[in-house]
């Protein structure tokens, strides 16, 4: 097969598709899933397919046993270091054509949605999600991160790009006191009942003893130089408290506040009531008090 003939390919196979973009779209090829909106995007220039909807991943070529090019993996490998480079330098926009998502879900206001400036597109990549623009410190949007909205669907989460490295998200203003979160809808629902400092780690492994001090240093820049903590409650929390506690005071001047016994087994931060955002305001003060 020749570089242009991907087309030729699927029409040999039967296999409807649609222009779109960069790609071509298809129904997914994972026996599996019945993909009743295409939802598997095709690169014209790689041949590589990824469904965003059930995570389907491969090379069209290979899938059908055809011989590939090895032109193929290269411009691959050079597209993706074209884009992330451009990512970098300038950051992703939201889609044209997206939709401002403005409505209760989770028990989260309208409004709070459209703070955080939510949306929703029929873009594969995006589809039944509520996607979230990522903004780091200096305005650009590195990533954007997808929730369905369908509790069952899997992957729950989807970031975009795949390789996205997502900064602390969002950076309080006007405060020397952060309270870090471990998940995005963590952080929507405690700013949602009035604690507007709340910022998301994305998981405990993204912060390490190598990279603590720059992932940390937007809140540093911001002025912050308190860190309260409040992630899971079970054992796996626990560890990871104490190992946060340790690298942060190592590594930076910021005192930390560990306030995750305040969450019973099993809750997280995204299940507080507005009631229950009041009562750990208070503890959250009664804490920094009593190590000042």
């Amino acid at each position: 097969m020749e570089l242009d003939n991907i087309p030729k390919l699927l029409t040999i196979k039967g296999i409807h598709f649609f222009e779109k973009g960069n790609d071509y779209v298809i129904s997914c090829l994972n026996p599996d899933h019945d993909d009743s909106n295409p939802s598997l995007k095709i690169d014209r220039n790689t041949g590589k397919f990824h469904c965003f909807s059930c995570g389907f991943k491969g090379d069209i070529f290979t899938h059908f046993g055809e011989y590939r090019s090895k032109t193929y993996d290269l411009l691959y490998d050079i597209e993706s270091q074209i884009n992330n480079i451009l990512i970098e330098a300038r950051g992703l926009e939201i889609p044209e054509s997206s939709v401002p998502f403005s409505q209760e879900f989770r028990g989260i206001r309208p409004e709070t949605f459209t703070t955080f400036s939510a949306f929703t597109h029929t873009d594969p990549d995006f589809l039944n999600r509520v996607v979230f623009p990522i903004y780091d410190i200096s305005g650009k949007i590195p990533a954007f991160v997808g929730r369905y909205t369908h509790s069952n669907a899997t992957p729950k989460y989807k970031v975009y790009p795949p390789a996205a490295k997502l900064p602390l998200y969002p950076i309080p203003k006007n405060t020397d006191t952060v309270v870090l979160v471990e998940g995005l809808f963590d952080v929507v629902n405690l700013h949602d009942k009035g604690l507007p400092i709340a910022c998301a780690i994305f998981g405990t492994h993204t912060i390490t003893w190598k990279t603590v001090e720059d992932k940390l240093a937007p809140l540093l820049a911001a002025g912050v130089h308190r860190i309260v903590l409040l992630l899971d409650s079970d054992s796996s929390g626990r560890l990871s408290t104490k190992k946060l506690t340790d690298m942060i005071e190592s590594k930076t001047d910021c005192k930390v506040f560990d306030a995750s016994s305040f969450l019973d087994d099993g809750q997280d931060a995204g299940d507080l009531s507005e009631r229950e955002v009041s009562i750990l305001k208070d503890y959250i003060k009664k804490l920094i008090a009593n190590k000042a």
